[in-house]
């Protein structure tokens, strides 16, 4: 097994799946990423849950996340997706708590690396947590900590890309990306339109017909645009240049800035239990054919049986939890009970869905790797102050 950079992604969680596979088994790494999610979700339940009663809240909740939200199909995926509830929660942790200090910034910083979307958001929560503390309710030199932790990604991330592609930057591919997200809102459609008008022989204008279309279509389709006349290879300069000139012309950056903005609102109540980005004979389970073919029939097996009938159940289930949790939450805030811990989780929420909808797309899976905290948050609320809720004044 040969160790590469790869152009769309950070080489880590890559690293992760060789180290954790122990080139076995890809059984390893998900009981890794489970065990690593449920200790997380243990020391988060300690925040909130009586102590007498401990065991039976860590393990109920446990049972309640796992079969009715995206907490254990997120955990399961052989994705980067798996840290960034560990990365949300770490940094909860860290900035609420005075044990384990170290290991948090560490898991932080870990999870940080594994995908370019986990340094955008430590850093946005950072500044959150920054703009919003009162009274000491965080330690200064604990935000500073955080803001370079995110710092420290950033580099590891810029170094690993100037080793391969000598550009030191945390992404190369961000244009790859942002193509599909302009192509999606369709800025890009209006942009080829014009463009078009003034040199016809642009080499997107035979195809501007198709605009706008899906981001992942966009990027992933074998007949889509970025295999259009030579592809990302030949064209990897004009896509910098369309996104630059997008970016910088004030109509269609606030074109783009407001369907981001409405995008992310939807995304953020975009809520169902999913678990394959590209289909079961996309690229991950080619590369689980190629790699370890002999947990590739368990793999398409458990995807099976997830699609023949499990998923229903489960998102019904989800539904509810999630309804339940927005009553106890809007209650909780008309109360102002709320609370950092709450608050912070449920930051992270929303601007998970910001970052997808900004760089990324409207998709079930990436909001459906941390709306469940927003559960975790209810209940934080509810065993925090329980007693307070249900009265007039408080």
């Amino acid at each position: 097994m040969t160790v590469s950079v790869p152009f769309d992604r950070p080489i880590f969680y890559g690293l992760w799946l060789a180290i954790t596979s122990l080139a076995f088994s890809l059984w390893l790494p998900v009981v890794a990423q489970s065990t690593l999610t449920s200790l997380f979700v243990l020391r988060t339940t300690k925040l909130f849950a009586p102590k007498e009663k401990f065991a039976v809240v860590f393990i109920g909740g446990l049972v309640i996340l796992t079969l009715f939200s995206g907490m254990a199909l997120n955990a399961a995926m052989l994705l980067p997706d798996a840290f960034t509830p560990i990365l949300v929660l770490s940094f909860l942790l860290y900035l609420t708590t005075t044990t384990h200090n170290k290991q948090y910034l560490a898991w932080m910083l870990i999870a940080a690396t594994m995908h370019n979307s986990h340094w955008l958001m430590l850093g946005a929560l950072g500044v959150v947590a920054w703009l919003t503390r009162k009274n000491g309710s965080f330690e200064v030199i604990k935000l500073r900590n955080v803001m370079g932790i995110t710092l420290l990604a950033v580099m590891l991330l810029s170094v690993t890309n100037w080793l391969k592609f000598r550009e030191f930057k945390p992404s190369v591919a961000t244009h790859f990306f942002m193509m599909g997200r302009l192509a999606e809102t369709g800025v890009l459609g209006e942009y080829l339109n014009k463009r078009c008008e003034q040199d016809a022989d642009y080499f997107l204008c035979d195809i501007k017909a198709q605009f706008p279309m899906g981001a992942s279509e966009y990027i992933w389709s074998e007949t889509g645009p970025t295999r259009y006349k030579g592809g990302l290879e030949v064209h990897t300069e004009d896509y910098k240049q369309i996104v630059w000139d997008i970016l910088t012309s004030p109509k269609p950056a606030m074109i783009f800035a407001y369907r981001s903005a409405t995008d992310a609102v939807h995304q953020l109540f975009f809520n169902r239990i999913s678990i394959e980005p590209h289909g079961m004979d996309g690229r991950t389970h080619l590369m689980i054919e190629k790699h370890f073919p002999t947990d590739a029939t368990a793999v398409r097996q458990s995807m099976q049986a997830y699609e023949n009938g499990l998923k229903d159940w489960m998102h019904s289930g989800y539904q509810v939890l999630l309804m339940l949790s927005l009553a106890i939450l809007s209650l909780a805030w008309y109360r102002n009970l709320l609370g950092r811990e709450a608050k912070l989780l449920l930051a992270a929420v929303c601007l998970n869905a910001l970052i997808a909808a900004t760089f990324a797309n409207v998709d079930t899976r990436l909001q459906a790797r941390v709306a469940w905290l927003a559960i975790v948050a209810a209940a934080y609320v509810y065993f925090k102050h329980r007693s307070l809720l249900w009265l007039e004044e408080h």
